[in-house]
């Protein structure tokens, strides 16, 4: 009887020190919109940027960031990550950014922007 108890008394601490570890770990941060490197555009170029990326920073202090679906003189419709979609009017816009991914490690760039020769 006493073998039993120690035995499940021993199990039970290394459940339980096991869990502490798991839940003394940090987590990680979340990334955020101002970590992502991005390139200003003025307004009334977003027509170029249709079915892309765009981040929106409006009037609010808010920041809004999804594939822009429509673009009109008066205002912008966005699909947000969740597939919900947006109307931003232009006058509750303050700057609008579009996201520039990292190069590529693999395929680095030449200095004179040709392929490199073997």
């Amino acid at each position: 009887m006493k073998n039993v108890l120690l035995c499940t008394s021993a199990i039970l601490l290394l459940a339980l020190s096991g869990g502490a570890s798991i839940a003394a770990a940090p987590k990680p941060k979340p990334m955020t919109h101002a970590a992502v490197q991005q390139q200003e555009v003025a307004y009334s170029d977003l027509g170029k940027y249709l079915g892309k990326r765009i981040i929106v920073r409006s009037t609010l202090d808010t920041v809004r960031s999804g594939i822009l679906a429509k673009y009109s003189a008066t205002s912008i419709d966005l699909t947000l990550d969740g597939g919900a979609q947006l109307s931003m009017p232009a006058s509750t816009i303050r700057s609008i950014g579009i996201p520039i991914l990292p190069a590529d490690p693999l395929f680095p760039a030449t200095s004179d922007g040709s392929a490199k020769k073997n």
